[in-house]
């Protein structure tokens, strides 16, 4: 089964670090997680070497770390997405709590990764904190962002 992840983080050493994936839907479940986790496992390509997943909603995200093979179904962390959509949102005139088409999401999204990278976003509040917490945060000094890339 091929697969194509949304986000795929490789750290300074070009090694997979992150697999980023875009639900934007309302009432996004850690089992839609679980499922993508589960089909990224049946070829142990680049997903499985991942250490992290997180799946992102603009209401909640799901962190799970560890390679698939050895990573519990249920994620790690949870954490809300909410007051970092606002942040993104409010310099753009859009209104707290407007639902972003998938493009709008997905740029919001890779805004915020490219500020982590450079960072430009500390662990003073949520998502970054959780992001400190399972050392994902510290790991993304220098590394690069692609998109749409098989696993």
């Amino acid at each position: 089964m091929s697969f194509t992840a949304d986000i795929v983080i490789r750290g300074a050493d070009g090694q997979p670090l992150a697999i980023v994936e875009l639900k934007n839907r309302k009432g996004l479940t850690s089992e839609v997680g679980v499922d993508l986790r589960r089909e990224l496992t049946a070829d142990q390509g680049l997903g499985a070497r991942a250490p992290f997943f997180v799946l992102l909603s603009q209401e909640v995200g799901f962190l799970w770390q560890g390679p698939l093979a050895e990573s519990s179904d249920q994620p790690m962390w949870t954490f809300s997405m909410a007051e970092l959509i606002g942040d993104y949102l409010d310099p753009t005139g859009v209104e707290r709590g407007t639902w972003l088409w998938p493009d709008a999401f997905r740029l919001v999204v890779l805004q915020w990764l490219y500020d982590l990278i450079d960072g430009k976003r500390d662990e003073a509040s949520e998502p970054e904190r959780t992001l400190a917490e399972s050392g994902l945060l510290a790991a993304l000094w220098g590394a690069h962002i692609m998109e749409g890339v098989p696993v």
